[in-house]
Formats: structure tokens, C-alpha cells, sequence
């Protein structure tokens, strides 16, 4: 895989792959001047260029600093995303790169809190994996491997408790990962990811049984998180019932004028009574199962607005 097909746009900055690794730091100060130049190089090198390059260079703090600094300001372009996520990308390398990123979003006045969970969502679930496994993250940072987890689907979260521990101790794990986060972290997890908060809840009930106190921490858990995991609750059923009774991909390709409006309706009755409809449908957005921002704006004027309610004449029969 190459980051681009062609060198054509480099001509004025042709490197061999020798001079590159004889001289980098030489070749970096005398012909990459700004952010542009910089772009054009990074963007052209075939990837395994590229990661020859992390891999013979990241002791060198003076690259480390360039190319985590080149490597933040193009983190949300598919190209640097690829390469990121590349198998042979070196996982200690992303490491500082992440912990360097996390220095950037606090000085940018970001909510240290959100960092991980964004960080993460630049990774492939494969990558994630590796990450996860190669680098021992739960030794390094609670919330940042569970930021990690949440982007697996089940099969690489069992591979993922196969690989490095006891597979059939998998409660006890995220009990214990749970009791060194505050709870609004652990809500804010949930809420993010509800598939994760499924499996987990899964977890949890297969292993209520098999003795007392797990039974006890179940329970303790359930009465903690009881609002929020009643919210989540119906978050994946109205996700499942709108897969079910909706084409979504023939949804998100029409004009919002032309959308299903029963789908539109069906939501706004499953949740009108409930307290907590920002998080609810701000999540609903998350999960795609609301399509832009003019749906949900849609739903939330019919909801707390009586003009707009009455135009739609909300009715029980468009439940979902």
C-alpha cells in the first residue's frame, strides 16, 4: 500500500531511499521549509518508505519532535490515517506520538477527559489491537486502553482477553479497570459507545453466579449506573428497530426533504418522555441511526417545540 501512487508531484524534491537514510535529518532542514513541502514529501512516500523512516530515525528526539508535530496537524486525512494504521506501523512509536498529541489538545484548551477517545478513533480495530497487545496499555493508562477496547468489535475483544489474560476472568478485569476511573468517565465510555457497554453487560451477568461477590459487584454496579444503563438500553433498541424496519443506507443516500419522516416520528415517540433526550440523541447521531444534523435538529424542535409539535400531530400508531 502506498500513501500515493505516483512521486509526480515531487519532482523538485526527489529522494532515493539511501539518501533518505543516510541523511534525513540533513535532507528534512535543507528542502522541507513549511508545512506545504512537508505535506508533498509525507504524502508521496510509498509506506514503506515511510515506516523505514519511523523505524531508523524515532530515537532521534529532533525527528520525533518533526514528525509528531507533521503527524498531528495531518492526523485527520485519510492518507496519514492509512499509514497510522498500518500493520508495520511501529506501535512504540504511536505511543509517544499519542502522549505528545495529548500535550497539543491540552494546550488547545480541549477537555483532557475526551482526548483518548479521540485519539483512538484515528486507528483501524486492528490497529487498536496491536496497540493494545503490543504495548501492555493498561499498564500505561486506564482511560486510554479503554478508549482502545471501545473501537473492537467482539471478536477482537475476545482475542484481544484470549492474547492477554484469563479469558473466562473477563468480569473481574473490567471491574477492576472500572474501579481506578471516576464514575463520569465510566458514564461517558457508556454512553459512547454502547456496544461496548453491551458486551460488558454481558460479561457481567455470565459471572454474577459464579460466586458471591460477584453477584454483589453486579448489583453494586447495576444501582451505580441505573439511569444511564436504562438510557443506553434504549439506545440500542431503538438502533436495532430502526435497522430493522428501515433500508439505512438508502436513507442516507436521499434528500433530507425525501427521508422516511415514519422513521423521524418513530423516534420522537420512543423518546419523548425521557429526561435525558440531548445525550440521547446526540448518541443516536453518533450511531448513525440519526443521518445529519438537520434530523436531529428536526427532532429536537418537534420535542420541545408545541408549534412545530402540533404540525406533526404526533401519534402512539408511529412508535417504534
Amino acid at each position: 500500500m502506498k500513501l500515493a501512487q505516483s512521486h509526480s508531484a515531487m519532482k523538485s524534491q526527489t529522494i532515493t531511499k539511501n539518501q533518505v537514510e543516510s541523511n534525513l535529518l540533513e535532507y528534512i532542514e535543507e528542502n522541507l521549509h513549511g508545512i506545504n513541502s512537508t505535506h508533498t514529501f509525507l504524502v508521496n512516500l510509498p509506506s514503506d518508505q515511510f515506516i523505514d523512516l519511523i523505524e531508523k530515525s524515532q530515537h532521534i528526539p529532533s525527528f520525533q519532535q518533526w514528525m509528531n508535530y507533521y503527524l498531528w496537524l495531518f492526523r485527520n486525512e485519510t492518507e496519514f490515517r492509512q499509514i497510522l494504521s498500518h500493520t508495520l506501523f511501529p506501535t512504540k512509536f504511536l505511543i509517544q506520538f499519542i502522549y505528545y498529541a495529548l500535550g497539543k489538545w491540552i494546550l488547545q484548551e480541549n477537555d483532557p477527559d475526551e482526548f483518548f477517545m479521540e485519539i483512538a478513533s484515528i486507528f483501524t480495530p486492528e490497529k487498536c489491537l496491536q496497540i493494545l497487545i503490543k504495548e501492555q496499555v493498561v499498564d500505561l493508562d486506564v482511560n486510554f486502553a479503554l478508549a482502545l477496547i471501545s473501537n473492537l468489535d467482539e471478536k477482537g475483544m475476545n482475542f484481544y482477553f484470549n492474547e492477554t489474560g484469563n479469558p473466562d476472568d473477563v468480569a473481574n478485569f473490567f471491574y477492576t479497570l472500572f474501579s481506578e476511573l471516576e464514575d463520569s468517565m465510566i458514564k461517558s465510555f457508556f454512553i459512547k459507545n454502547p456496544e461496548l457497554y453491551a458486551y460488558i453487560l454481558q460479561m457481567f451477568k455470565a459471572h454474577k453466579d459464579k460466586s458471591e461477590k460477584h453477584q454483589k459487584k453486579f448489583e453494586k454496579f447495576i444501582q451505580k449506573f441505573k439511569t444511564d444503563l436504562e438510557m443506553i438500553d434504549l439506545i440500542l433498541y431503538i438502533k436495532e428497530k430502526v435497522t430493522e424496519k428501515f433500508d439505512m443506507d438508502k436513507e442516507k443516500q436521499l434528500p433530507y426533504n425525501l427521508r422516511n419522516l415514519n422513521r423521524i416520528l418513530g423516534i420522537v415517540n420512543t423518546i419523548k418522555d425521557n429526561e435525558n433526550i440531548t445525550d440521547i440523541l446526540q448518541i443516536l447521531y453518533r450511531q448513525r441511526v440519526i443521518i445529519d444534523r438537520e434530523e436531529k435538529e428536526l427532532i429536537k424542535s418537534i420535542l420541545t417545540d408545541e408549534y412545530i409539535k402540533n404540525i406533526f400531530k404526533l401519534s402512539e400508531n408511529t412508535k417504534l
